[in-house]
């Protein structure tokens, strides 16, 4: 037993975005694995930017502080 952390039918403009775009390209709704591929990548690029684009790969912690403040 686990719990959905996302929905496919969730109505909202980033989700409906995503839905489109996935079933345009694929032919079929995403999966949640899917979600979190395309979710991950803008969740580090939006922290990246608040950075600055300043990361020193030895400092994570500086990151994964960042990424729980960033909206994306």
């Amino acid at each position: 037993f686990h719990a959905m952390w996302w929905d496919p039918n969730g109505k909202f403009p980033a989700n409906d975005k995503f839905v489109k775009g996935f079933v345009a390209k694929y032919g079929r709704l995403p999966t949640y694995f899917s979600a979190q591929s395309y979710e991950v990548p803008r969740l580090l690029a939006a922290a990246l930017r608040k950075m600055g684009g300043k990361f020193d790969e030895n400092d994570m912690l500086a990151l994964a502080k960042t990424m729980r403040k960033v909206e994306f």
